[in-house]
């Protein structure tokens, strides 16, 4: 028998091979990017996934130029990681790179920087989240790093069935966080790449033994695979997807309740009632006032206005906080806000424009005049319509840029002296602790005794606050009154007579309820400083605080009684000159001024 008629397969060709492997790679790539497509309904927009395409390519092209190479396997994943660094320092670093091009150390310090800020983002929004540098980095970083494991898995160690376990965290992400989960068009994407990597590896081990024997009346050697176990194997994968897909449409609802989750954390903000999470930020505004340095964090044009970042309607004896806010996903301030409560047609009101941009500002409260009418702004950002607060569930107010629309209300001293008793509808405005010290209210009421009408008694309650003989202005607040604005720091306030503007706004609301007026307790800025361009420069030493009182007919109104050292003038309407201010000796002391 000559070599021809030898029995059994002929070699197979080394070009056949090295085609059958890189057809694995090829294939557990564009697995891994229709994994990543299942990540899409945890952002608002897919500017990540084209960047993250580009990361797979260029970590499974590195991947498989070392495979060809005569070094060492373990070698292969390390030049993966290289490549994928390398990607990231080009997009994100290049300014502190070597040569713009070559991680150094402070390119990798700028990478964890933003690292850093994304876990900070995320950890504070709620899915679908805004794409910004930083997210978009981790996402980018992540998916790479999945690329990289799929890679290794199913073509280094030829191991296709263990890398379903990197595929299934672009599944288990979205699936855990997202408002919708996983949609059954991205989970089909997924799970038929993930049945394609092992069909197609399963096919080149099989190839490295040579091709598939086809028994027929003709005895060959063909390149089809016939062979049952193949066609059983396709038919349970493609069962096993299909099932996926319709047992969980079937099977009953399981609320988020039964996880011990619900009602409670950051709400998702999405579908008719969720529930939101408030962030409170007077809790930080007297470290900011006492910052060294005083950074500008806001940018406006218009006229010179308070911007405030939220109104604080509920007191509980311990401090002063936003309400939790059930608003619906498609209540956003693009669509328009409506008419403030309160705020009557007889009361002079005119249309301000605002261009304003935030700069470092990173919060989750949209800095805006009161009352805001429509505001322009990329985003979905909400709003409450009982306070006109503006919100987002899934950004922060760095680094944006809108235009307002708002009213300039300005009532006059006799409109507010004429309002009628408010409605029952503002009786949660009047609250106060049961275990709040009888000095706060004996003090209101001796301070009021002269005055006529609720706007005399709030004209009153302001202008004692901001008697210069009287209190002191200092953001070292005496250690009894401490950084609190609580119910025992606002009875130390009043016997030590100094603190900032938390301890004025806070003492002139809780005494307003005590006298029966609506109040509550707002938390912004200043009108800033004027520059050169003749906008508004807003610093972080202008974070301030004030009360918003309820007058039937013009709705809720600023008063000022922070002292004008730190404050200028108060509001027209609650000019000094607006109504008689009662003498202070009758009001009594329980400690040394």
């Amino acid at each position: 028998m000559n070599g021809d008629d030898r029995d059994g397969p002929p070699a197979m060709n080394p070009s056949a091979l090295s085609w059958s492997a890189l057809r694995v790679t090829v294939v557990a790539a564009l697995s891994t990017a229709l994994g990543a497509i299942c990540l899409g309904s945890t952002f608002q927009t897919g500017s990540w996934f084209v960047p993250s395409c580009i990361g797979i390519v260029l970590v499974v092209g590195a991947c498989e130029l070392t495979r060809r190479t005569a070094v060492s396997a373990v070698f292969v994943p390390v030049a993966g990681l290289a490549a994928l660094t390398v990607y990231l320092v080009l997009r994100y670093a290049r300014g502190e790179a070597t040569l713009g091009l070559f991680p150094d150390l402070s390119a990798i310090q700028r990478l964890a920087e933003m690292v850093r800020t994304g876990n900070r983002d995320i950890s504070r929004f709620a899915a679908p989240i805004e794409v910004s540098p930083e997210i978009e980095l981790m996402t980018i970083g992540g998916i790479g790093l999945v690329a990289l494991a799929v890679d290794t898995l199913a073509v280094t160690m030829r191991r296709a069935t263990l890398a379903g376990i990197p595929l299934l965290l672009l599944y288990s992400v979205p699936a855990a966080v997202a408002p919708g989960g996983v949609s059954w068009q991205a989970f089909t994407l997924g799970g038929g790449g993930y049945l394609a990597l092992l069909l197609v590896e399963s096919r080149d081990r099989v190839s490295r033994w040579g091709r598939p024997l086809r028994f027929s009346d003709r005895t060959e050697w063909d390149d089809s695979e016939t062979a049952p176990l193949a066609q059983v194997g396709r038919r349970v994968g493609v069962a096993a997807l299909g099932l996926a897909l319709v047992v969980p449409a079937v099977l009953p609802d399981i609320g988020t309740g039964v996880w011990g989750t619900s009602g409670f954390g950051v709400g998702r903000g999405h579908g008719v009632g969720s529930r939101v999470a408030v962030v409170n930020p007077i809790i930080d505004l007297g470290k900011d006032l006492r910052q060294a340095s005083d950074r500008p964090v806001i940018r406006y044009t218009g006229a010179a206005t308070y911007l405030r970042l939220v109104s604080l309607d509920q007191f509980d004896g311990a401090t002063w906080q936003p309400r939790r806010l059930r608003v619906p996903k498609d209540q956003t301030v693009d669509k328009g806000m409506p008419k403030p409560p309160g705020l009557t047609r007889d009361i002079s009101q005119r249309r301000l424009k605002y261009d304003i941009k935030v700069l470092g500002l990173d919060q989750r409260w949209l800095p805006l005049p009161f009352p805001a009418k429509k505001v322009s702004i990329d985003g979905r950002w909400v709003y409450d319509k009982a306070t006109f607060n503006v919100f987002s569930t899934n950004s922060s107010s760095r680094e944006k840029r809108y235009q307002v629309t708002s009213l300039n209300v300005a009532p006059t001293a006799d409109q507010l002296r004429a309002a009628p008793s408010p409605s029952t509808s503002m009786t949660r405005y009047l609250a106060v602790p049961l275990d709040l010290p009888p000095v706060v209210q004996s003090t209101a009421l001796t301070i009021t005794k002269r005055a006529g009408t609720d706007f005399d008694r709030a004209l009153t309650l302001q202008n004692w606050l901001r008697d210069p003989t009287i209190f002191t202005y200092s953001v070292n607040a005496p250690a009894a009154v401490g950084n609190g604005n609580g119910s025992t720091a606002l009875a130390a306030f009043l016997r030590a007579r100094a603190g900032y503007c938390v301890h004025f706004a806070s003492a002139m609301a809780v005494m307003a309820r005590t006298l029966g007026i609506p109040a509550r307790v707002a938390v912004g800025f200043t009108s800033g400083t004027r520059d050169k361009d003749g906008g508004y420069i807003v610093g972080l030493h202008d974070a301030h605080s004030w009360p918003e009182l309820y007058f039937e007919g013009t709705g809720w109104v600023a008063f000022e009684p922070t002292p004008a050292v730190r404050t200028g003038n108060p509001p027209a309407y609650a000019a000094r000159d607006n109504g008689p201010v009662p003498g202070v000796g009758a009001v009594p002391t329980t400690g040394p001024s």
